[in-house]
């Protein structure tokens, strides 16, 4: 089994691990590296159905935990690459964000540079600091 499945069932067993799912998980690493095609990877792999998948477009200044949707029986990828910093008042959102994802059955993959995801003792959210595959691997 290659790096990149191995990545994918730890981050699956991240996300539904039976002594607390979390059903939220961060993947670190630089733009361009893959970490979308392994967040859908992770998410098909968790048991979201194909029409479930969702990348969600960011239309704000900046990020708001209580408008991600967290849609029963779905999974949802948000990029937040393009932040170089994340306020205090999106990684405490989470908490709650969380809470409801776990109720719903619903699953949400963060990407973020490893520069900009610093949630210090706000909230523990999973990370998997994603690694780009090597060219034989793909």
């Amino acid at each position: 089994s290659s790096n990149q499945e191995q990545e994918v069932d730890h981050a699956v067993r991240l996300l539904q691990s039976p002594y607390g799912p979390s059903n939220v998980l961060v993947l670190t690493g630089p733009v361009g590296s893959g970490r979308r095609t392994t967040a859908l990877r992770v998410l098909l792999s968790a048991g979201v159905k194909d029409e479930k998948l969702h990348s969600l477009i960011l239309d704000w200044d900046s990020p708001r935990a209580r408008q991600v949707p967290h849609t029963p029986g779905h999974g949802f990828i948000l990029d937040l690459s393009e932040f170089g910093t994340l306020s205090q008042n999106f990684y405490q959102g989470l908490i709650e964000y969380r809470l409801k994802a776990m109720e719903n059955g619903s699953y949400l993959i963060i990407l973020a540079t490893t520069e900009a995801w610093h949630p210090g003792d706000l909230v523990s959210i999973p990370q998997i600091d994603h690694h780009q595959p090597l060219a034989l691997e793909v």
